[in-house]
């Protein structure tokens, strides 16, 4: 019986490869733009199928869209980022990299990345930016830090 390994596009098209030596190049060069391929196993009894995963581009979901501050109270902003390979997480404000110090802290665990601000200043209010991204694409979601009535 003689298999030979077959790996498809994401436009069905079909990809032969001599060795796994081979196979591993051609996806580096030709396939991962991609994003999703398939393999599948082909001999001459009977076709058995099986997925490969690649990795995925992130998705960026939020807890909360809208959290209420007032200066001087603690807030979390809440994102989840779900990628393969794992993405590169950074919080922005007003089209700047949120810079962390002992009162404002970024934590990641897992896919829960968390902006802790202790002790908000009213300068800190408005719209915050999670954005994700890994070798297959990029993705982000706004957490607005409103304290309605107190910003300058």
């Amino acid at each position: 019986m003689r298999v030979s390994p077959l790996v498809r596009d994401d436009r069905a098209r079909a990809l032969s490869f001599l060795d796994v030596k081979g196979v591993f190049a051609r996806l580096e060069r030709d396939v991962l733009p991609f994003h999703k391929i398939s393999c599948e196993v082909v001999s001459s009894s009977e076709p058995e199928s099986g997925k490969m995963g690649l990795g995925n581009p992130p998705e960026v979901t939020v807890d909360k869209t809208w959290i209420h501050a007032a200066p001087g109270l603690r807030s979390e902003l809440v994102c989840r980022v779900m990628a393969d390979p794992q993405a590169r997480v950074e919080w922005v404000f007003q089209d700047r990299p949120v810079v962390t110090s002992s009162r404002v802290i970024a934590l990641s665990i897992n896919e829960k990345n968390t902006l802790l601000i202790r002790s908000v200043r009213a300068s800190e209010l408005g719209h915050y930016t999670c954005k994700a991204s890994n070798m297959m694409g990029h993705s982000q979601q706004v957490v607005e830090l409103s304290g309605e009535g107190f910003r300058n």
